[in-house]
């Protein structure tokens, strides 16, 4: 620690700090990590230094253990959170603590995982002209408290999104409640793992997560699903058998794409939900149960409402805590913190660790829209992994629907070539030649994607290749 602290006592004597500091950074069981503005690491202690995974001393070591780790975000949502740096005056009420950005992550670090709260936030230097970033790291394994991440394969939430990072720090706070949560968001933008975490974060964590899809089950078989039946009940129903809603007794029940649910049992939805009491089928006798209900759904449920293809009433009740989850598109900064994420997932499952991407995939993906979200990328980084050429991701590794966004995107307002002839019969053979070999470079060779690009079809393409003279 006596080299950090011969770089960071002229900065920290000017906040009025004595000598002890050290001793004191060394007794604090809390990890406290402090940078310039610019992310230069100027202290931290013992504490954080151990979920560094043994880091050396250097400066350099450590901010390469940030990288490997995927902490150094937290220095980018550091800067977000501004406190004063005289808390006294500025805070009468409270600590600037509580402007801080609190995430919750669970960090793989010296071969244990480990459930850990950061606290990120920038505090300015007296003088007014310079702040400090500080993360603060606290181990809420070690206190008993609750796991902040149900899904064993990966961290948190990986999200360095502003939006996403706001309602992340509102999900403890959610989560302590028993009302009913609506999570809206295109497919594939990470609602199951939201309600998960949800459900991790509350003081039901202890007691069941019961998951239902309902655009899963066929729509006959959905009430019984749901609620239940008695022996005789119809047909095949030989005994009796518990719903979803008494298998979440006392937990978290989460029914995916309520929007697919039938009208015509939604009344019966409503019911359990709001007097937590209802009949399984073919029985008389009222079931009563204690169940917090999470909902999600990628559609528009006020213009169902609207349409009376679902019922305003259940739409009220089930959206008591709305939350609306924004697609990749809109937080493209997320993009290489997932690809990160999910390339260190599939060499953990075998896949070769000396991939590399090149420039120009990376600039593909960075692009590309991700109709799919997060869930397509997933897909899209495995295809990359299996399609590489010579441990190399390159633009042809890449799955098709990127390959081709990348080349309309490219082409985008170039004439087709038949209008171009047409227009310039002269100039055509040229030009035409030139844009022949740039759409088949773009695809890899592939005539079909190369045709699509230039807007006319295969054989079309064939022929003018020929009559230019180009191997065919």
């Amino acid at each position: 620690m006596t080299t950090m602290m011969d770089t960071i006592a002229p900065t920290f004597a000017q906040t009025g700090m004595d000598p002890l500091f050290e001793t004191l950074m060394s007794c604090v069981s809390d990890g406290i990590l402090v940078t310039d503005e610019d992310g230069g690491i100027l202290c931290l202690n013992n504490a954080f230094r151990e979920l560094l995974d043994g880091s050396g001393p250097g400066a350099a070591d450590e901010a390469a253990a940030l990288r490997r780790l995927g902490l150094d975000r937290f220095l980018a949502m550091a800067g977000r959170a501004t406190c004063p740096a005289t808390a006294t005056a500025a805070h009468p009420h409270g600590s600037p603590l509580e402007r801080f950005i609190r995430v919750k992550e669970r960090v793989r670090s010296g071969g244990a995982t480990r459930d850990m709260e950061f606290l990120c936030g920038t505090i300015g230097l007296p003088d007014g002209g310079r702040s400090l970033k500080v993360v603060i790291s606290q181990d809420r394994g070690r206190d008993g408290g609750l796991p902040i991440q149900p899904d064993p394969d990966g961290p948190g939430f990986i999200t360095n999104d502003r939006e996403m990072v706001s309602i992340l720090s509102r999900l403890e706070q959610i989560a302590q409640s028993t009302a009913p949560v609506l999570l809206m968001g295109e497919s594939g933008t990470g609602k199951t793992q939201i309600a998960r975490m949800i459900h991790a974060y509350g003081p039901r964590a202890h007691k069941p997560l019961v998951e239902l899809n309902c655009a899963a089950i066929p729509e006959q078989l959905l009430e019984s699903e749901l609620f239940g039946h008695v022996k005789g009940a119809f047909t095949g129903a030989t005994q009796n058998r518990k719903g979803r809603f008494q298998a979440a007794n006392g937990g978290v029940l989460l029914l995916d794409e309520i929007g697919e649910f039938p009208l015509h049992l939604q009344a019966k939805l409503l019911r359990a939900i709001q007097d937590q009491r209802f009949e399984p089928v073919g029985s008389d006798e009222t079931v009563e149960v204690d169940v917090r209900v999470i909902s999600a759904t990628n559609q528009n449920l006020r213009n169902m409402v609207n349409d009376g293809r679902f019922r305003a009433d259940l739409f009220y009740r089930i959206a008591v805590v709305p939350m609306k989850i924004p697609p990749l598109r809109e937080r493209v900064g997320d993009i290489p913190l997932l690809l990160k994420h999910f390339c260190t997932n599939l060499q953990a499952r075998g896949y070769p660790d000396d991939v590399t991407c090149t420039p120009e995939a990376m600039r593909m993906m960075m692009d590309y829209p991700w109709p799919g979200n997060v869930r397509e990328m997933l897909n899209a980084v495995e295809h990359a992994y299996i399609c590489a050429i010579d441990k190399a991701v390159l633009p042809e590794s890449l799955p098709q629907d990127i390959r081709h966004f990348a080349m309309g995107a490219r082409f985008k307002g170039m004439r087709p070539l038949t209008r171009f002839a047409h227009a310039h019969p002269v100039q055509a053979q040229g030009g035409e030649d030139a844009d022949i070999r740039r759409a088949l470079e773009l695809a890899g060779g592939n005539k079909s994607e190369a045709a699509k690009a230039l807007g006319i079809d295969r054989t079309t393409l064939w022929r003018r290749m020929r009559k230019l003279g180009m191997t065919v």
